[in-house]
C-alpha cells in the first residue's frame, strides 16, 4: 500500500512540476521561478525586478509557440490573481512581440526573408502611439527598442531605412529620459550607435555611443562592454594607444553582466589583432587561443572562424605555410556551420587564401580567390547601402510633412469651426436682439394706445 502512495505522489509530483517553466534568472537562486517573479513583480514593482524580466523576455522568445500561449495565458492569471496592472502590461506588450515572426532563408537574395515583418512593424508602431497616448513611457520605450532590434537585424535595405527612420525619433525620446525610468538607456543607446556604425556614418555614430559607455548596476547590460569595443575598433588605425585603452577598459570592468566571457574573448583577440598591426607574430599567436573557448561556449562560430583567419594571417607572415593551411581550413569549417553568409568573414578569408596560393606558386587560384574576395566585399557594400540612410532621411522628412499638413488641418478645421461658431453665436444674439426689439416695440405701441385711451 505505501509503494501505491509513493506512486500516486510521485505521478502527482511529476504532473504538478511538469507545468513549471524551466526558467533560471542570472541574478537569483534556482528556487525563483516564473510565479516568484511574478509575485515580486507585482509586490515590488517592474524595477525591482528588472533583470528578471529580461531574461523572461529572452526565455519566451525561445519558446515554441503552444509553449509561448501557455506562458502568456499563465501571466495573464498572475496578473488577474495580484490584480496588478504592470503584470498586465506586460501581458500585452509580450503577446505583441511574440507574434510569430519566421524567417525563411532565400537562397537567391542570401538573405532571411519573415513573411509578417511588414504586418508585426505596423502592429509594433500602433502599440508606441498608444503608450505615447496614454503617457507609459516605459513600455513605450520598451517596444521601440525591440521595434529598432527587429528591423536592424533584417538584412533587408527597406528595413534598416525603417530602423533608421525609428532611430531618429528613438534618440529623441532617449535624451529627455533618465535611466530611474529607463534601466535599458544605456543598451539602446548602443543599439543605435551600432546601426550607424555598419553604414560607416561614424559622424553620428560617435556622440551617440559616448552616451552608451555609462555603466549601469544591471546583469542585462553589456552596452557599455559593446561600446568601448566599437570605439576600440574605430582607433584601431588612427590612435592605436586609444583603441588599446578602450579594449583594455572591457577586461577591467569589475561588474558581473550577460555575455562578460563573451566581451572579454573579443577585447583579447582585437588586442592580439593589435600586436598583428605591430608586427608581434608571434605574440599575436599566443594571444589568439585565449579568445577561443570563451566563444565557442556562446556558439559565435563565425567569431571563432575570424579568429583563425587572423592566426593563418600569422603564421603566413611567419612562413609557417602548414599551419596557414590548417588555420584556413578551421576557418572555412566554422564559417560553413553559420546559416547566414556574412560577407566581411569570407572576405578575410579569401583575401587570406589569395595570398597563401601566390607563396605556394599557385596564381590562378590566388587570383580566383582574390576575385571570391572582391565580390564578397561588394556584396557587403550592396547590404549596408548609404541608400539606406537617404530613404531613411526620406521617410522622416515624409513623415514630418505629413505631420505638419496634419497640424495645419487640424489648424484650418479649428479655425473654421470657429468662425462657424461666430457665426452661429452672431446669427443666434442678431434673433434674439431682433425679437428683443420687436417686443419692446410692441409693448410702446400698446403703452401708447392705453395712454390715448386714457387708462
Amino acid at each position: 500500500m505505501r509503494v501505491i502512495y509513493c506512486f500516486i505522489f510521485l505521478l502527482f509530483f511529476i504532473y504538478e512540476t511538469s507545468g513549471q517553466a524551466k526558467f533560471t534568472s542570472p541574478v537569483r537562486d534556482t528556487s525563483f521561478t516564473i510565479d516568484s517573479l511574478y509575485y515580486l513583480y507585482a509586490k515590488e514593482g517592474f524595477y525591482t525586478v528588472v533583470d528578471d524580466v529580461q531574461y523572461l523576455q529572452n526565455y519566451l522568445i525561445s519558446l515554441d509557440r503552444n509553449s509561448q500561449l501557455a506562458e502568456l495565458d499563465r501571466l495573464k492569471k498572475a496578473a488577474k490573481k495580484y490584480k496588478c496592472e504592470g503584470l498586465m502590461k506586460e501581458h500585452g506588450y509580450f503577446e505583441e512581440i511574440l507574434y510569430p515572426n519566421i524567417s525563411e532563408y532565400d537562397e537567391e537574395k542570401e538573405i532571411y526573408i519573415s513573411p509578417n515583418l511588414e504586418r508585426n512593424i505596423k502592429s509594433y508602431r500602433k502599440y508606441i502611439d498608444k503608450a505615447s497616448d496614454s503617457g507609459d513611457i516605459l513600455f513605450k520605450l520598451r517596444m521601440m527598442q525591440w521595434m529598432l532590434h527587429v528591423c536592424y537585424y533584417d538584412v533587408t535595405n527597406s528595413k534598416y531605412a525603417q530602423a533608421f527612420e525609428l532611430s531618429r525619433f528613438f534618440l529623441k525620446e532617449l535624451d529627455e529620459v533618465s535611466l530611474d525610468i529607463y534601466p535599458m538607456r544605456s543598451f539602446s543607446y548602443y543599439t543605435i550607435a551600432e546601426l550607424y556604425c555598419k553604414f560607416d556614418d561614424y559622424e553620428k555614430a560617435l556622440p551617440i555611443i559616448e552616451k552608451a559607455l555609462q555603466e549601469t548596476p544591471y546583469y542585462f547590460d553589456y552596452g557599455s562592454a559593446a561600446a568601448h569595443n566599437t570605439l576600440g575598433l574605430y582607433y584601431m588605425e588612427s590612435n592605436t594607444d586609444l583603441s588599446e585603452k578602450h579594449f583594455q577598459t572591457i577586461l577591467e570592468i569589475e561588474k558581473d553582466y550577460t555575455r562578460k566571457e563573451e566581451y572579454s574573448a573579443i577585447a583579447n583577440s582585437n588586442l592580439a589583432r593589435m600586436l598583428y598591426k605591430q608586427g608581434k607574430y608571434s605574440e599575436a599567436l599566443r594571444m589568439f587561443p585565449a579568445s577561443i573557448v570563451p566563444s565557442m561556449k556562446e556558439n559565435d562560430v563565425i567569431f571563432v572562424s575570424g579568429i583563425f583567419t587572423n592566426m593563418g594571417n600569422c603564421y603566413l607572415k611567419i612562413g609557417n605555410l602548414e599551419m596557414t593551411k590548417n588555420m584556413i581550413d578551421s576557418s572555412l569549417y566554422y564559417i560553413r556551420c553559420e546559416n547566414y553568409k556574412r560577407h566581411s568573414y569570407y572576405t578575410r578569408i579569401y583575401t587570406l587564401m589569395s595570398k597563401y596560393y601566390a607563396s605556394i606558386n599557385q596564381e590562378l587560384n590566388s587570383h580566383l580567390y582574390l576575385d571570391s574576395a572582391f565580390m564578397s566585399d561588394e556584396r557587403q557594400k550592396n547590404i549596408f547601402n548609404y541608400s539606406s540612410l537617404l530613404k531613411a532621411e526620406q521617410m522622416i522628412f515624409e513623415y514630418e510633412q505629413q505631420m505638419k499638413d496634419k497640424e495645419l488641418s487640424y489648424k484650418t478645421n479649428l479655425l473654421i469651426l470657429l468662425i462657424v461658431l461666430l457665426l452661429i453665436v452672431a446669427i443666434f444674439l442678431g434673433v434674439v436682439l431682433f425679437l428683443y426689439r420687436k417686443k419692446k416695440g410692441s409693448l410702446r405701441s400698446l403703452s401708447s394706445k392705453k395712454s390715448i385711451l386714457g387708462f
